[in-house]
Formats: structure tokens, sequence, C-alpha cells
């Protein structure tokens, strides 16, 4: 069930209720009065009612915890899973585009303390990180080789690069077990704290989403460099970027 609120253009009754919140389930008979409810007034009988989800009421607002509170719930469910992250990838990329629409909830970051340079907008969701990148062509043998210190998992979105994966215990770079080429649409998840990759854009720039849990205890390259935020710029081609892709030009 969820709470709405109906206002009717002909004679500005307003109405608060609480009703079927999908069709899922519903027979024909419940399906119809679901419809006839969100467009009749109840005091004069138009049929123009417009109908919203109630977000002002004391009702309203404890559908609302109570929609927030399963959400939660379920994305804990998730996280207690193994090896779920491409999971938690396909569920943030369902509420990204009203992610994308906040744009003061993104931090900026030029990360360019070593190859190849990244533009990043970051921001929380649950406890999970959201990562949007544009990461820049390098030289061969420039991208830098490390192990990540968290689980993560990751979309191409646009363009192409090359991804060497190596396995290994602490610092110590490890012998590469494989190189990839990772096309538009590829998605993988990195979820041992001893796996290591490097990614190397080919012929451009590439712009990818990457989702990062819970850090591990494991101890992964840092940076002493001071990094700056984006210009404004920068922020707005990215952002418009995922807008496009996620607002159905995309997947």
């Amino acid at each position: 069930m969820e709470a709405y609120k109906t206002i009717c253009p002909d004679c500005g009754n307003i109405r608060y209720w609480v009703g079927y919140k999908t069709g899922l389930g519903k027979t024909p008979e419940q399906l119809q009065k679901m419809r006839g409810d969100a467009i009749t007034c109840v005091q004069c009988g138009s049929r123009r009612a417009n109908t919203e989800p109630d977000r002002e009421s004391e009702t309203g607002k404890v559908y609302n915890e109570m929609d927030r509170f399963a959400a939660n719930f379920i994305v804990d469910l998730i996280c207690q899973r193994s090896n779920n992250m491409l999971e938690i990838l396909h569920r943030v990329e369902s509420q990204l585009p009203e992610m994308l629409q906040d744009e003061s909830g993104w931090t900026s970051l030029f990360v360019d303390y070593h190859p190849p340079v990244v533009e990043r907008l970051w921001r929380q969701w649950h406890d999970f990180r959201i990562y949007l990148h544009r990461i820049h062509p390098c030289e061969p043998g420039e991208a830098l080789f490390h192990p990540h210190p968290w689980p993560s998992a990751m979309r191409v979105l646009d363009g192409t690069y090359e991804m060497a994966v190596g396995y290994g215990a602490g610092e110590k770079e490890p012998p590469m077990a494989a190189r990839i080429i990772m096309g538009s649409g590829s998605e993988y998840e990195m979820t041992d704290p001893d796996g290591w990759h490097y990614v190397r854009p080919i012929g451009g720039p590439t712009m990818s989403l990457m989702i990062a849990g819970k850090p591990w205890e494991r101890p992964s390259p840092k940076s002493e460099k001071v990094l700056n935020p984006l210009a404004e710029k920068q922020k707005e081609e990215i952002l418009k970027f995922f807008r496009e892709y996620y607002g159905g030009n995309g997947r």
C-alpha cells in the first residue's frame, strides 16, 4: 500500500488516501478501481483529478518512512550474500537516473598521481560508494597495476580499455595472469582482496561506472599528492553523459 494525494482541478478539493502501490497480483476489478480512484474527485465527481504520492500528511510520512526502511532492508539482505557486487551494480543502475539529478550530491576529484588520469565523481549510497569515471588513455606499460581495498563492480559504458589481471597478497606486484579488451557494455566484479588489475583506455577516453563496498583490511597504493576537484565544465560534461546514458539512450 502507498499514501496518495489527489487534487481536483474543477473544485479544488484535496484528498489524502491510502491505496494499492502497484497492479501486481490484482484482479481486473481491482485494477479498474485503482485507476478510478486516481482520477475521481470524491467531492464533485470530476474524473479529471490528478494523483501523486503523498509526502505531506502524517500518514504519507509514515508510508514514505516504511518504503525507505524496506529499501534499506532489501539492500542489507543483498549485502549479506557473498560475491554479489554485480547485483549491487544493477540495483544502483536502476536508481541512478534520480541520483544524477541531484548535482550537489556528487563530489569530484581529478586523479592524476599516476597514469591513467581519471576524472571522478562519487557519492555515498547506503554502505557503498558510486563512482562515475572518465579515464584517459596512457602509453603501454604506464597504467597502474593495483589491488582494490574494497570489493567492487564495474561497467564500461563508452570506449574500450585494455585490462590486465593478476593475483597476489601484500603490496608486491604479482605476475599478470591475463590481458583482456573490455568494450562498451562489459561488466565485471572484483570480490577477492588479493585480486589485481590495471585499465588502459585505447583510442580515447572511456566512461565507466564503479561500485565499491566496505573496505577490507588490505593495503593498496596511496598517493601523498593532494588531489584537486574537477573544473565545473568537466563535472558538467560527465553528468551530462551519465544522464543521457541512463535516461534512455544507453542500456
